[in-house]
């Protein structure tokens, strides 16, 4: 079904020019709440965003998208681009022009992208676009800030924020396993779920098909995971980014 269409009150925008400036007005992140309801929206006011890149398709861990948080929230944006990290490192600061674009909710997840065409709440931003939208802005050596949690800790205001949770282990049932399962109808590897234990509590992963190291064997003694918080399938799943899996155990001398 078609997602129920709103519109925010246009404000035109006189005399701007292409590129954001500091007079702009800026927005947390979260404030995107106070427009989306049900359903997808178009966004026509002069809003804009400042955040950091937290989630992007280096390792192929995220398909054709990237996530940018600020200390309030994060957001999705679609791009219709296979070499975003070319464009778009993990940690850049950049700004985001809004108007024009369609704000969207799955659960606890806010969408940013283009008008949807099918089922899915926003569609991708084509490449030939991302440039009216997006600006990346100087390096500076501010970095955004993992949140270290506890399984049984995770909410849903976690949810596309840099979390860290330690001490790991995969459930006995996947141990042997690989990252990700084979399509058997394509032969290709498919977005697939893992389980990680820590003491009564489950931690949920979820691997993109197209992950780089899809076809690894998953560790079996303890490990820390970095990623973002992702809304999956209607629940939290953890989404490893930078290949953040951090290896705990000890190597003894001989």
């Amino acid at each position: 079904m078609r997602p129920i269409v709103l519109c925010v009150s246009l404000v035109l925008l006189l005399g701007c020019s292409d590129k954001p400036s500091i007079e702009r007005n800026y927005h947390s992140i979260a404030s995107l709440w106070n427009y989306v309801g049900r359903g997808t929206m178009l966004i026509t006011e002069d809003i804009y965003l400042k955040g950091y890149v937290i989630a992007n398709d280096k390792y192929s861990e995220l398909n054709r998208a990237i996530v940018v948080a600020d200390d309030s929230a994060g957001v999705a944006i679609e791009i219709d681009m296979d070499d975003i990290n070319h464009h778009f490192l993990l940690n850049d600061e950049i700004v985001v022009r809004c108007a024009g674009l369609w704000l969207g909710r799955v659960g606890p997840k806010l969408y940013l992208g283009a008008e949807p065409m099918g089922d899915w709440v926003v569609d991708k931003i084509p490449t030939s676009k991302v440039g009216n939208y997006l600006f990346a802005l100087p390096h500076n050596d501010n970095t955004p800030t993992f949140r270290q949690r506890k399984v049984a800790e995770l909410e849903y205001r976690d949810i596309l924020s840099c979390v860290t949770v330690a001490d790991l282990r995969l459930i006995d049932e996947e141990r042997g396993m690989r990252w990700a399962d084979i399509d058997t109808a394509t032969g290709r590897y498919r977005t697939s779920l893992r389980h990680f234990c820590q003491g009564d509590d489950t931690l949920t992963v979820v691997i993109d098909g197209d992950c780089y190291y899809a076809l690894d064997n998953i560790p079996t003694n303890t490990i820390n995971l970095s990623g973002i918080l992702d809304w999956y399938n209607g629940d939290m799943a953890l989404r490893i980014m930078n290949r953040n899996i951090i290896d705990r155990r000890i190597d003894l001398p001989e």
